[in-house]
């Protein structure tokens, strides 16, 4: 994210949609361990939640890996 939000590799970048992605993500891990403590009370959701959170994390990566400067080839 670095890279990408300092403006390495030119361009015009924005990484707002993924930087969204990621605090969503967060805000729902926060959610579940300090409601219940890992899920002590409802493991199920959870399990649940913690998925949806995951998924988040990936489309925040797959944005992030879209902004990003391409690797030079060797």
């Amino acid at each position: 994210m670095r890279i990408i939000t300092s403006g390495g590799g030119g361009g015009k970048r924005n990484p707002h949609e993924a930087k969204a992605l990621i605090r969503r993500g967060q805000l729902r891990w926060d959610f579940v361990f300090s409601e219940n403590g890992s899920g002590f009370h409802s493991p199920q959701e959870a399990a649940q939640v913690m998925a949806g959170d995951i998924d988040f994390a990936r489309q925040a990566e797959l944005k992030a890996s879209l902004l990003a400067p391409a690797s030079p080839q060797h």
